[in-house]
């Protein structure tokens, strides 16, 4: 399913990963993995995550996704990929 139409999501938003994310060589980061986009942009997407990977303490325990900056992608790419592999939290109600 393309998810490109959502566009770069909002510096801040809640997300989870809805599948396991391999990233060469720091490590695979399991479906499940929470954290806040902490960047959008055209260039990067970064998502810090909530759990401390001391793998990642150089990006500031962000994984990070580039547009057409790497990699020959453009945004499109890279928002439909973001998409693909994170969701939205939904925020929880009140008590």
């Amino acid at each position: 399913m393309a998810h490109a139409d959502k566009g770069l999501p909002e510096v801040g938003l809640e997300v989870v990963l809805k599948e396991d994310f391999e990233i060469f060589p720091t490590g695979i980061y399991p479906a499940g993995a929470t954290g806040r986009v902490d960047e959008a942009s055209e260039k990067v997407i970064g998502v810090k995550l909530d759990e401390h990977h001391p793998e990642l303490d150089e990006w500031d325990n962000c994984l990070l996704m580039y547009g057409d900056n790497q990699y020959d992608q453009d945004t499109r790419d890279m928002t439909t990929e973001f998409w693909e592999k994170f969701e939205a939290v939904e925020p929880r109600p009140a008590p």
